[in-house]
């Protein structure tokens, strides 16, 4: 399953790269993570000019990374390590379900339904996350603590966190976690591990680097924070937590995120408590992205859930007795039945019925555009589109449109919006294209359907 799982998955992100469907989030990744192995620690491309990576998140694990480019210098081998490695979530799975539920069978079934999570799928898919790594790390992490490897731990927790900020909230729910389970001292310690983490970088490290002297998503919570600043009665926190956990978009996203596993993760309620702080983060959000699981905001959504099912599952059994084996294995069709169904419906695979394929079609002019972009030196710098920039940042100076046009020797573009998949045209790129044909500032080099190359003169 695992080597299916990666394989499969590796080539369909690759496809959407070399399709130009993959966007910001990549070339990002790709730049800090090329920058680190050949010079600019930890740095990438902003508005200006070279900028460091915290000034957007504290994905440390990027560093980790860079190494791999020196074995193979290509943005695909991040699409092919994030592929493999979210697999990886499978096995602590297994190993977990075997121990708790004592039969290899149901760790085999729970693997799957991870595998097959549409969730854990679009967080592959779209684009590359250092937080899409947290997700075999915190289930190793968590299966560390219930084995009692604690040199593992600490390992595994520094790596989780290395991913982004906010995964250091789970680190703290788990040593929380762990003081009432009867480990104290090594819950407390992973207790304050996480909180000092979190507080460090997310209001003193991240701010040093940002613009605003506060970590750029505090925009998104502005609303929330008003909100909660003017309650002051009992009837104001009613409606506070009305409009931000039980409205329409909020339920939608809780059926998103139990209806593959068949809502039974609700029967291992304790356990969901370690993503509380997460599943906060996403709700008071004004961002309705942060809310879907289309994209990689539900990465430690994921763990959490997968946790919650195997205790659900043993409570379950308990409750059910040893004799009744045949509403185990009912219990378990009903689970694989419900997988297999929001995997058919609402995955990012091709086999789904409703799913944007033109996200992995590579035609004739995406494979000439290619070619010409390789020709462009290393030490030019270069503006592009979203879709394009991923394909251009192993180099130093790789602005995204709009930032970089007067600064950039070579300005790419595609004017067709392929990001959110409609492929209506873009409004910024087409008044840009009309401005440099009719400039005297750069030369059209390439133009065939929708993709677009300008040198300066």
């Amino acid at each position: 399953m695992l080597l299916g799982y990666g394989i499969v998955m590796s080539y369909l992100s690759i496809r959407r790269y070399l399709a130009f469907a993959a966007s910001f989030d990549l070339a990002n990744a790709d730049q800090t993570v090329w920058n680190t192995a050949y010079g600019k620690f930890f740095s990438l491309t902003g508005v200006e000019g070279l900028v460091s990576r915290l000034q957007f998140h504290a994905d440390f694990i990027f560093i980790l990374l860079a190494p791999f480019y020196w074995l193979w210098d290509d943005v695909r081998m991040l699409l092919v390590l994030q592929s493999f490695f979210i697999g990886l979530g499978a096995v602590p799975i297994y190993l977990l379900a075997k121990k708790i539920l004592k039969k290899e069978i149901i760790g085999l079934v729970l693997a799957m339904v991870y595998l097959l999570n549409p969730g854990v799928l679009w967080t592959n898919m779209y684009d590359f996350h250092g937080v899409s790594l947290a997700m075999p790390f915190l289930l190793f992490l968590f299966y560390a603590v219930f084995e009692k490897k604690w040199k593992w731990m600490w390992l595994l927790a520094i790596l989780a966190m290395m991913t982004k900020e906010s995964v250091s909230l789970f680190v703290l729910m788990l040593g929380l976690g762990m003081i009432f389970w009867g480990y104290r001292k090594q819950g407390l310690f992973l207790l304050l591990l996480g909180g000092v983490w979190f507080v460090l970088v997310s209001f003193v490290l991240i701010p040093r680097f940002s613009e605003g002297n506060e970590h750029w998503v505090m925009d998104w919570y502005a609303d929330s924070k008003m909100m909660a600043g003017n309650i002051s009665s009992p009837i104001d926190l009613y409606f506070f937590i009305e409009r931000y956990f039980f409205n329409g978009e909020s339920i939608f996203y809780y059926k998103n995120l139990l209806e593959p596993m068949a809502f039974m993760p609700i029967l291992g309620l304790p356990y969901l408590l370690l993503v509380g702080p997460e599943l906060l983060i996403n709700l008071l959000s004004s961002q309705g992205q942060m809310k879907s699981v289309v994209m990689h905001y539900d990465s430690v959504m994921m763990v959490g859930i997968m946790i919650a099912l195997i205790f659900g599952l043993k409570y379950l059994f308990s409750f059910l007795g040893e004799r009744k084996i045949f509403l185990k294995m009912a219990v378990l069709l009903l689970l694989l039945t419900a997988s297999l169904r929001s995997n058919y419906f609402y995955s990012p695979l091709p086999s789904t019925p409703g799913h944007w394929k033109l996200m992995y079609q590579v035609g004739e002019a995406e494979r000439e555009f290619e070619k010409v972009l390789k020709t462009i030196p290393e030490k030019d710098s270069i503006t592009a589109s979203s879709e394009v920039r991923n394909h251009l940042t192993h180099r130093f100076n790789a602005y995204n449109l709009p930032n970089g046009v007067e600064k950039s020797d070579w300005i790419a573009m595609v004017d067709q919006n392929r990001l959110v998949g409609n492929y209506e045209m873009k409004d910024f790129e087409g008044v840009l294209i009309a401005k440099l044909k009719n400039g005297d500032d750069f030369d059209l080099i390439f133009q065939q359907e929708h993709f677009w190359l300008f040198k300066k003169k």
